[in-house]
């Protein structure tokens, strides 16, 4: 399989679609609790730092795209709304 690409720390911008309040800060929370930032990669059986499990990316549409503005897209997917990560660390909910 390829190799995905690594990504960028993200831009500010909030990132259009689904019916909930994804925006770019709401996903870097994520970000932080799930894999300590972006550009980090949580490992494993999950793609990218949001914590995306790989069977969740393949069946949702993900693609060797890994960006930020890309994991948001297949989060709206799984979740309208970003979760609550309960203080999971500093920077997280």
């Amino acid at each position: 399989s390829p190799t995905p690409h690594v990504s960028s720390p993200p831009t500010s911008a909030p990132v259009a679609g689904g019916n909930g309040a994804w925006t770019m800060a709401a996903a870097t929370k994520v970000a932080d609790c799930e894999s300590g930032g972006w550009g980090r990669g949580a490992g494993g059986n999950f793609v990218g730092d949001m914590g995306i499990t790989r069977a969740n990316w393949d069946s949702l549409g993900g693609t060797s795209d890994t960006s930020p503005e890309a994991q948001i897209v297949v989060a709206e997917k799984i979740q309208s709304y970003p979760p609550d990560q309960n203080g999971c660390q500093p920077g997280g909910w």
